[in-house]
């Protein structure tokens, strides 16, 4: 029987919960929208979770692994996602279970050199939004990109938005934030810089606090993970179809992890896109490298 589960409070339920995540190697990993399980002669034998358009902790009972649990569960999670009108999903996976999502409907975007595999299901696809992107830009070029985590007016926002306009080019702002965040009039600051065009990331690109941690216990290699996966989309994907031959993102050296993030995207990108850092740690100046 497929169900939502209510792991709010200490319960039977949670318990259950907990345990099967910890059969399957997982762990609990919030935030989320809705948690979801089966439940087979009497014992949760499926979970699986979703937050907003992500999903998480998905698993299945090793004594009913090869059954159709898999499917049903998940058939059940995306038609719940259905009817709270979000048409398409996303998620992050380790390399065993990178084939039973594909079965399924999941189309793989991205993959890092260990097998973790970012993927998705439903429309539009990446392909059709960035099609969707390429008619809207004006024949202008070059473009770049720049890495923003939030739409709203911050200091970093405007510090990274200040070393795009230093150079003679038009800017795609990717925001990794709530897209309907761009659809509130959060930028109307925004409107003085004809030459930025602002686009949500449409959760192809999220903040590191969002990636899922529940398959990586280790934080830096949930780091590596992350910028591996978003370089390749940037790389092998964006830049070329949207003619982009620079990325400009921001960096507090004070912050380890931020640093690992960079030499990651470094070395996936490899020189194929030029990379301006805009250190967020001290005064106004530009990195370029």
């Amino acid at each position: 029987m497929f169900v939502r589960l209510d792991i709010s409070q200490e319960t039977a339920d949670r318990k259950a919960w907990e345990d099967l995540l910890a059969a399957s190697g997982l762990r609990p990993d919030p935030p989320y929208s809705a948690v979801y399980g089966i439940y087979e002669e009497g014992r949760l034998a499926a979970t699986g979770a979703r937050d907003r358009s992500r999903l998480k902790c998905v698993a299945v009972d090793p004594a009913y692994r090869g059954s159709s649990l898999f499917s049903r569960l998940l058939t059940g999670i995306i038609a719940e996602a259905f009817d709270a009108d979000i048409n398409k999903l996303f998620l992050y996976t380790r390399p065993e279970a990178a084939a039973s999502f594909s079965r399924v409907g999941f189309r793989t975007l991205a993959v890092t050199p260990q097998g973790i595999t970012f993927m998705e299901r439903g429309r539009p696809s990446l392909s059709e939004y960035l099609d969707r992107l390429a008619r809207e830009q004006p024949a202008q070029d070059p473009f770049e990109a720049v890495l923003a985590d939030t739409v709203q007016d911050t200091a970093t926002s405007r510090k990274l938005l200040a070393g795009a306009l230093s150079r003679p080019s038009r800017s795609y702002v990717f925001y990794r934030d709530d897209p309907a965040a761009l659809d509130e009039g959060a930028c109307p600051w925004l409107e003085a810089f004809p030459q930025i065009l602002c686009h949500d990331s449409q959760g192809y690109l999220i903040p590191l606090a969002d990636f899922p941690a529940y398959f990586l216990p280790d934080e830096k290699e949930r780091v590596r993970a992350q910028a591996w996966l978003e370089a390749s989309l940037l790389g092998d994907r964006i830049a070329p179809a949207l003619g982009i031959k620079r990325l400009t993102l921001g960096l507090d050296r004070r912050d380890p992890l931020q640093v690992i993030y960079l030499d990651t995207v470094r070395q996936v990108l490899d020189s194929r896109l030029d990379l301006t850092v805009i250190p967020l740690d001290e005064g106004d100046g530009v990195l370029i490298s």
